[in-house]
């Protein structure tokens, strides 16, 4: 049975299956189960731990029970993967629900070692993006009281041969630290871990009047992000909201001297702080608003004379850190930019290059460039000639490689067939979290492990000098470099794919083969009830497709079934075949998802981001409505029964596709939508939309309830839930906008499923008449 018509019965069924229409189908995917599949990882690290070794990574426990939400009115009334486990099981039972440091071995890797105690979880607040209004200037005294930023990264860090871990207490914004000897005596003998080093932030810098609510410590006046080991000495990006100023500063692990100021950056945003091999000389990436990161970034060097040589790389600086005032501070000087380009992860592969990677070429390609003589030439030493970036991999060795990885994946009959869509990104991406990777120098700059991105993802292996480049294939969707150990011929990789569950995985750099060390989730038993996505193009926009799928129910044949078409939630997102808790609750339903790679996606190439520049709330909201109507063209979905469904950004996109006088779409299910979510006058959604928002008293309320007047002076059903505090809201939103499409199009919500209280008057979608409510 195809990917298109897995679901419909037929007169071979199996006498095990029950024929229930599309929609209505029992599943044991529930909302426990979707917030126990939910246990994000984050970033991870090589590191050996009393002389085994292993690997340090992050994880967000996943909640030990069911999601709750509250109903309120808005008027008078009211692939299966065994051999892992996810790390943060024993945490959520705990109690313990922020993000922890663990440490694994390489051996056994089944029971994951938390060393971060509760209350002092890892979390940065340093973001990529402006967000909100903008920072107050010089000379506004509000420190960091805020929570952690969602798309923060490099929040931590080992250092090499000490084995000293520091990370950002997600809770002050501070910095804390565990010896490397502690934490070797906990992993071999068990001994309680003693209390974190609170490392000082620096002797002028005030703090916060009041601790946060449940802290027994004010939080600190800095964000620190982006934590990196370069050339033994630890760098961290340091943000002061209150100047609104960015710097590269230097850290000590002990404690023994507050982190020392290098260098401030020329732009409001800085990335990948790198030392030269000699210490002499600080690259970082920056970039402004309303630019973001991969639309237009540049690269920048300072001259830091006084930072000792260390020809040995030792793991810790030979001496001691001065105080801070003993040395001026650097200046930055521009040695890279070009319009309308990013360059991403600068890394020194020499004394004097670097290799970058930047698109100015329409995808994202490894350069290298002699760095030392581009600051010398920015530094107007005369006579230096203009430092040029040069290509390293050939567009067709890379091309060939992956024709001949997928040929030799046929012939083992270990793929499904690619389908083309319509371009690629390269050796690059979006920069969501601090300390993200694309590629990484091996061999002593020799040779380059990188993650190549058209449409899915590859690893890898170039050779610069010859031009040689080979593929490793893998049955990974979506990947990110997190480290490589070339000694045992190994990469750390986070991914995930149709057929595997998001998580931490060792990938062999000969065979191309997984092995799990943490999952997200550990679909087991019900893997039967688990979609098998596949990418696809529907009405010329390139799209992931979940059909619906169950273990033991059928559709009539002869019947299509409703579907969700999804947008993305964030700017320059990507879909890619994984396996997604949510949209595993809805296709065991018996519902299809369709999520839209729609203009403005990543890993198409930079000319489908760009298409979207200028076009904003017009052509992602056009793809939508064309993805709906292909769908219903096509058979695979019932024409009278498709919702849209989005998420934050992606919900103003779906209340846009909702207000267009010709929507294909019954209803919609709005998650949290941004502040612009208000509609021109007169184009409000035609639909009904279920709205489904955070807690009842935040900011963003008020939104929920200028969009709930709308829809009940529009006359149309409407349904609008405040989700509890500490629930998991992903887990509890689908439960509820399950519900409400079911309630809507006029099919019967499986049994078990939660009642949707609809508010308003007026007809529903497909199905007929909604009663009246309110």
């Amino acid at each position: 049975m195809s990917a298109h018509t897995e679901g419909r019965g037929g007169p071979e069924q199996d006498p095990g299956v029950r024929i229930v229409p599309y929609g209505s189908w029992e599943s044991p995917i529930d909302e426990e189960v979707v917030s126990t599949w939910s246990a994000t990882v984050g970033q991870g690290r090589f590191g050996a731990v009393a002389g085994r070794p292993g690997v340090w990574f992050t994880q967000r426990p996943a909640d030990s029970g069911a999601a709750g939400s509250r109903t309120v009115s808005s008027g008078p009334a009211g692939s299966g993967v065994a051999g892992a486990g996810t790390a943060g099981a024993d945490a959520a039972r705990s109690g313990a629900r922020g993000t922890a440091l663990f440490w694994t071995s390489l051996v056994d890797h089944t029971a994951p070692i938390r060393l971060t105690p509760a209350g002092m979880d890892v979390g940065s607040a340093l973001s990529v993006v402006a967000a909100g209004p903008p920072t107050a200037g010089a000379g506004a005294a509000t420190p960091v009281c805020g929570a952690p930023a969602a798309e923060a990264g490099g929040e931590w860090a080992v250092m090499q041969g000490t084995g000293d871990v520091v990370w950002v207490d997600a809770g002050t914004q501070r910095l804390r630290a565990l010896s490397g000897s502690a934490i070797e005596e906990h992993v071999r003998t068990g001994v309680p871990l003693p209390i974190p080093l609170l490392l000082p932030d620096g002797a002028s810098a005030p703090h916060c009047e009041e601790p946060r609510p449940g802290s027994a410590e004010r939080p600190g006046p800095f964000r620190y992000g982006d934590l990196t080991v370069t050339q033994g000495v630890l760098l961290a990006v340091r943000e002061d909201p209150r100047a609104g100023s960015v710097a590269v500063v230097r850290l000590d692990p002990t404690g023994t001297h507050p982190p020392q100021f290098l260098v401030e950056a020329p732009t409001r945003f800085a990335a990948w702080p790198r030392l030269s091999p000699d210490r002499s000389l600080l690259l970082v990436a920056g970039w402004d608003p309303p630019r973001t990161p991969w639309e237009e970034t540049a690269l920048f060097a300072a001259s830091l004379s006084h930072l000792p040589a260390s020809a040995t790389h030792a793991p810790r600086p030979p001496v001691s850190l001065p105080p801070e005032p003993e040395f001026p501070p650097a200046h930055a000087r521009q040695i890279w930019r070009h319009p309308d380009a990013a360059a991403l992860q600068p890394e020194w592969v020499s004394g004097r290059s670097i290799v970058f990677t930047e698109d100015s070429r329409a995808t994202w390609r490894p350069v290298l460039m002699d760095a030392k003589a581009a600051f010398a030439r920015a530094s107007g030493e005369p006579g230096v000639p203009l430092a040029d970036a040069v290509p390293l991999l050939p567009d067709e060795a890379i091309r060939e490689a992956l024709a001949d990885e997928e040929r030799r994946l046929r012939r083992t009959d270990s793929a499904p067939e690619l389908t083309p869509l319509l371009g690629e990104d390269g050796v690059g991406g979006p920069l969501r979290s601090l300390g993200e990777r694309w590629f990484l120098p091996a061999g002593g700059g020799r040779r380059l492990l990188a993650q190549w991105r058209n449409g899915t993802a590859a690893l890898l292996w170039a050779y610069p000098e010859t031009g040689d480049v080979r593929a490793i294939g893998s049955d990974l969707d979506w990947l990110r470099l997190q480290d490589l150990d070339e000694e045992r011929g190994l990469a750390l990789v986070t991914g995930g794919g149709g057929r595997r569950a998001d998580g931490l995985y060792l990938c062999s750099l000969v065979s191309g083969e997984l092995v799990p060390l943490v999952l997200e989730a550990a679909p087991g038993s019900l893997s039967p009830w688990v979609p098998l996505p596949f990418a696809d193009t529907v009405g010329g926009v390139p799209v992931v497709i979940y059909p619906p799928r169950s273990g033991d129910h059928r559709a009539p044949a002869d019947t299509a079934p409703p579907f969700v078409v999804r947008a993305h939630d964030h700017p320059a997102d990507q879909a890619v075949p994984r396996v997604h808790p949510q949209i595993a609750y809805l296709t065991s339903r018996g519902m299809g998802v369709a999520v839209v790679n729609g203009t403005g996606s990543s890993g198409f190439g930079r000319a489908y981001r760009d298409d979207l520049r200028g076009f904003e709330g017009e052509r992602e909201v056009q793809d939508l409505l064309a993805v709906a109507r292909g769908l219903a063209a096509e058979g695979r979905a019932d024409a009278d029964r498709i919702a849209v469904w989005g998420a934050r950004l992606g919900g103003v996109a779906a209340l846009r596709a909702l207000a267009d006088p010709d929507t294909p779409f019954a209803c919609g299910v709005v998650q949290e939508a941004a502040p612009a979510a208000e509609a021109p006058a007169g184009e409000g959604p035609q639909r009904p939309v279920a709205l489904l928002w955070g807690e009842a008293g935040a900011a963003s309320a008020e939104t929920a309830h200028a969009l709930a007047a709308d829809l009940r002076r529009a006359g149309l059903p409407f349904s609008l839930h405040f989700l509890a505090q500490g629930s998991a809201p992903d887990a509890a939103a689908v439960t509820y906008g399950y519900a409400f499409c079911a309630a809507i199009m006029g099919f019967s919500a499986a049994p078990g499923s939660v009642r949707s209280v609809l508010q308003g008057r007026g007809r529903g979608g497909a199905g007929g008449a909604a009663a009246a409510h309110g």
